[in-house]
Order: structure tokens, then C-alpha cells, then sequence
């Protein structure tokens, strides 16, 4: 199945619903189910974000890990009105919306994550969740 690596905060307001574009400097032609990789890393900014937003810091068992799934509808160039959906100031380059519906929790599943769309293998998801 395949996943993407989000850094907290960021993957907390997705699963939240608050968040319903993740914004990339990359695009995918790839819709359908995704699931949400909580990075390891939660650095100053990360920090700095959080306190902003008014979130607590991640469980530690939540760092590197599966926490949830969601539905990759859309994968476009960014528009003026994704920003908000974002939960982000505009930023500036060639960037992509990456349109999320219906994301929920799961596990968490400790796994290593990757910069790009990768994939886990359903075993892993079965053999972690029993």
C-alpha cells in the first residue's frame, strides 16, 4: 500500500480534519488509498508549528510510524484557496496539492518513512495491528 512521510503537526491536523491539502514540491498520478507516515523528526520548527497551531507534541510511540490512513483524491497544482485547507501561509515555487478526503486513525505502526510516496507491504500493516 502505498504511504507518505508527514511531519507533526502537520499529520495530526490531517487525521484532525482540519487539514484536508497537503501541500509538496512534487506531484503523483497516484489516487487511491494513503497511508499517513508520522516522520520521526519533530525539530524547531516543528516545535515552533505546533505551539502556533495550539497542539501538544507527538506521543513518542507516534514518531516514525503509521498513524492513520487517507484517501489521495487529487494531486494538482496549488490554488489561492488550498492554502487555507492547508493550514499554511502562502508559500512561493511550483508547488502541488495533494487532496485528501476521509482520513482516520490507525495503529500506530512503527515503521521507517522516505521522502517520496513509498510503499509497505500489507504484511507489515496485519502483522503489526494482531
Amino acid at each position: 500500500m502505498k504511504a507518505l512521510s508527514i511531519r507533526h503537526p502537520w499529520v495530526d491536523l490531517i487525521l484532525a480534519g482540519t487539514k484536508t491539502v497537503e501541500i509538496r514540491t512534487w506531484a503523483t498520478r497516484y489516487r487511491g488509498p494513503l497511508l499517513l507516515h508520522a516522520s520521526g523528526g519533530f525539530g524547531i520548527s516543528e516545535r515552533e508549528a505546533a505551539a502556533r497551531l495550539r497542539r501538544p507534541p507527538p506521543d513518542p510511540d507516534g514518531l516514525s510510524a503509521v498513524v492513520g490512513i487517507a484517501e489521495l483524491v487529487d494531486c494538482r497544482p496549488v490554488r489561492r484557496e488550498d492554502w487555507k485547507k492547508a493550514a499554511l501561509p502562502p508559500l512561493s515555487g511550483k508547488l502541488w496539492a495533494w487532496i485528501l478526503e476521509d482520513a482516520r486513525p490507525l495503529g500506530p505502526i512503527p515503521c521507517p518513512g522516505k521522502r517520496t510516496l513509498f510503499d509497505i507491504e500489507e504484511e507489515v500493516l496485519a502483522t503489526s495491528t494482531n
